[in-house]
């Protein structure tokens, strides 16, 4: 019986079509918020993604941008952040669940301009900031947009030209 079925196989393996099977193809990484040159167009430095350090779960995502010696973008965007209120701008409930997600106590200052709100958050103490990021927060509609830039003097200014960029997209 066990010959019988081995000829079967045997038999069918010669006179079935071979299998074609199509080589791998490689998965071009790609933010779907920006793309670096238009993060670096907009802060005026040249940048380059990370392709493992990307989160898009659908509802979220965040993209990860290195820049020559510690130069670090980060932006995202929380689809719904806001529930139902399209007020322009941050309630204090509304800051207290972004330093939910920041993760950290942080001092907000208002920058106008951009989106309906925006706030340029920094570490109160640098010695628990999980990086060296400033984060500028854009309520647009009842979406958070964020842009991590590297701290240091003037970095809301590039920060704030990249998210008019990710505000208007």
């Amino acid at each position: 019986m066990k010959q019988l079925a081995l000829v079967l196989v045997l038999a069918f393996s010669m006179t079935a079509a071979p299998v074609a099977l199509a080589a791998p193809s490689v998965q071009p990484f790609s933010c779907p918020l920006i793309d670096a040159a238009a993060v670096s167009s907009a802060i005026g430095a040249p940048v380059t993604l990370v392709p493992f350090a990307m989160i898009d779960d659908g509802s979220s995502v965040q993209c990860l941008f290195q820049g020559s010696g510690d130069l670090s973008v980060v932006t995202g965007r929380r689809l719904g952040f806001f529930g139902t209120d399209q007020s322009g701008a941050f309630t204090p409930d509304q800051l207290d669940r972004v330093k939910g997600e920041i993760n950290g106590e942080v001092d907000f200052t208002p920058v106008d301009g951009v989106g309906d709100a925006a706030v340029w958050a920094t570490f109160r103490d640098r010695g628990t900031a999980p990086d060296n990021l400033g984060r500028l927060l854009v309520k647009r509609g009842l979406d958070l947009i964020t842009v991590g830039i590297t701290e240091g003097p003037g970095a809301v200014t590039p920060a704030s030209a990249l998210a008019q960029v990710l505000v208007a997209a």
